[in-house]
């Protein structure tokens, strides 16, 4: 194989087997760079303990700096911004023009917002993950200081992610008796779930003195107000937003064929038909045969295939296709190591499903921790 350029923009989940078979390509004459905003990237999984302090950071995170470097590619602190499928370049926010014969994309998700202002420093987006671990560090120094005095705190997001950080909150807080944590919902809580967990969740949060407010869309909010719908207001010190995801605008922004929610448009071989040397996979992309919920067992399931596929690419050889699969395992992190377990028509709560949720999680790390994380220290200043 001749000398060529491998890009892999963004060190998500779904590009970690790829990251472990750098030298796979570099042995082949292929030179790798990875494109990453940040030299860690947090298992978004784990966040919320992360949140609640049940995990340490160097529990959650992976050193992709570390581990692109150690194993021969060139890691560039960056974000990249636009896409030249034609000239084959990619262009990064610090300006740099690199080019390649394949590229893959595993950059996430960003929050959508909507009519949340999330410019101010109290109100916290649950993207990128490191900043449940900024905001934990802001709450612990807070709490230490404020005595009696009252200390709110709310989550806007009735799914999965929303539940889990006001689940997690009460469990930060949960030596402050000043502090109260509010959820707030623009519809029903967990209304793409089943009735079952739903109740579950619901008592659960009851439990955790997590007042809950559905119906609720939130219309505006200042530096420490949220005004809802019905014209109510309700104060904050910190608020989360964990509403909807969206992919981000690079690719919208690029010469690209995209899917419904704005993610690269990608087939069963995960690269996209338009520019077939453009791969990618997890929360960025939209599949072509049909939607995906946007949920981490699809990006590790596509692991493997991706870098299978980036290597055949390469080589002109065959690519392996990805069937996803049509039901997956969630459990739903509530915060005082009690989970909420659902899949296939099953659901139960209880420590169990959690101590099931905790192992599962850890084994994924330690497979892919493999650049001394966990021997680095932890400090809410770094």
């Amino acid at each position: 194989m001749e000398q060529k350029n491998l890009i892999l923009v963004g060190a998500g989940h779904a590009h970690l087997e790829t990251l472990l078979a750098i030298p796979r390509f570099l042995e082949a004459g292929v030179r790798v760079t990875v494109i990453n905003p940040d030299q860690y990237q947090y298992y978004s999984g784990m966040g919320p303990g992360l949140l609640s302090g049940y995990y340490a950071p160097h529990i959650v995170r992976f050193n992709v700096g570390a581990m692109s470097r150690d194993r021969g590619a060139d890691f560039i602190e960056d974000r990249a911004v636009k896409i030249l499928p034609e000239e084959r370049l990619i262009r990064t926010a610090g300006g740099r023009e690199l080019p390649y014969d394949a590229v893959s994309f595993n950059v996430g998700s960003v929050i959508d917002a909507g009519k949340m202002d999330t410019s101010f420093s109290s109100v916290v987006a649950v993207k990128p993950v490191r900043n449940l671990y900024v905001l934990r560090c802001k709450i612990e120094k807070e709490l230490e200081a404020i005595g009696n005095e009252a200390y709110p705190l709310a989550v806007v997001g009735g799914g999965a992610a929303g539940v889990e950080v006001a689940a997690n909150l009460a469990r930060l807080t949960r030596n402050a008796p000043s502090a109260e944590v509010r959820l707030i919902t623009r519809g029903r809580l967990l209304g793409a779930f089943s009735e079952r967990v739903r109740r579950k969740a619901l008592r659960k949060l009851s439990q955790l003195k997590v007042i809950v407010h559905e119906d609720s869309p939130v219309q505006g909010n200042t530096a420490d107000e949220l005004l809802l719908a019905d014209g109510t207001t309700l104060s904050f010190r910190h608020a989360v937003a964990a509403t909807g995801t969206r992919p981000p605008d690079l690719f919208r922004d690029s010469s690209v064929s995209v899917g419904p929610h704005g993610g690269l448009l990608i087939d069963r071989e995960l690269k996209n038909p338009q520019h077939p040397r453009l791969f990618g996979g997890g929360d960025c992309v939209d599949f072509a045969s049909r939607d995906l919920p946007k949920v981490g067992v699809y990006a590790v399931r596509e692991n493997p295939i991706l870098r299978d596929n980036l290597f055949a690419s390469l080589a002109g050889e065959p690519l392996r296709s990805f069937n996803p699969q049509g039901k997956y395992l969630l459990i739903l992190n509530m915060g005082d190591r009690t989970g909420i377990w659902h899949r296939n028509g099953l659901q139960f709560g209880g420590p169990i499903a959690f101590a099931f949720k905790d192992r599962i999680d850890r084994r994924f790390m330690e497979t892919y921790q493999v650049s001394g994380e966990r021997d680095e220290g932890d400090d809410c200043a770094d």
